[in-house]
């Protein structure tokens, strides 16, 4: 952000301090935030953090270039500011936070591998480009599922050596799919493998339910 020396110099204070218990992050959906992430876990290495992907923003027309993330910052006795990439968040020294994580997605397709790479690209799914695989799926579903995939498509990706067949629905690391290459190649935030096994998701409110119900009995228990 524009004031980026005075929330290090807050950071550096807090640390000292040593009394933030928890955090909640908001970071912007198009960083990179490993290395937030990873100053944050050294200087407030007991502290629990928890947090989201904040919204999109659309400024002009539907091109990938005109949505911007959007973050407010407002600390007391200063005005609030925007900033378009980075973590947002607060630091509490009086409240514990505990997580409970609910994907609240739907699984669209069969289980496949990823069959080819580049870094965050993921070019071959299934032995075809991915933009073909995704465009078989896309035709063999319902015109309710096809609108959200249209709306709400993410991607699920399991751990290198893992059998997908044997994933159930809440085993998958869900993962925003960012851009889309000329080639069609599928933009992911982490790093992909080839033979990585990986599986469409959608957003669904009922799964959402659903899976937050189940989490918070798990939790109680």
């Amino acid at each position: 952000g524009s004031n980026g020396t005075g929330d290090l110099q807050l950071i550096d204070k807090k640390a000292a301090d040593k009394d933030v218990r928890s955090m909640l992050l908001m970071a912007d959906p198009f960083g990179d935030h490993d290395s937030i992430l990873k100053t944050l876990d050294e200087k407030f290495p007991k502290a629990a953090k928890a947090g989201g992907i904040a919204a999109v923003l659309q400024v002009g027309g539907a091109e990938r270039n005109a949505y911007t993330p959007s973050i407010a910052i407002a600390s007391e006795g200063t005005q609030a500011r925007l900033v378009s990439q980075g973590i947002a968040g607060l630091m509490l020294s009086n409240i514990d936070i505990h997580t409970v994580v609910c994907q609240g997605c739907l699984p669209v397709g069969p289980a496949l591998r990823v069959s080819s790479t580049q870094g965050p690209v993921c070019d071959g799914i299934g032995g075809k480009p991915s933009n073909e695989t995704l465009r078989l799926i896309f035709s063999s579903v319902d015109p309710a599922t096809r609108a959200k995939m249209q709306a709400f498509l993410t991607i699920g990706l399991g751990k290198v050596g893992e059998n997908e067949r044997l994933l159930g629905d809440g085993d998958w690391l869900v993962r925003m799919i960012t851009g889309v290459t000329p080639q069609g190649g599928l933009v992911i935030g982490d790093d992909v493998a080839v033979g990585q096994p990986m599986r469409f998701h959608v957003r669904d409110r009922e799964s959402a339910e659903t899976d937050l119900s189940m989490m918070l009995k798990r939790y109680r228990l």
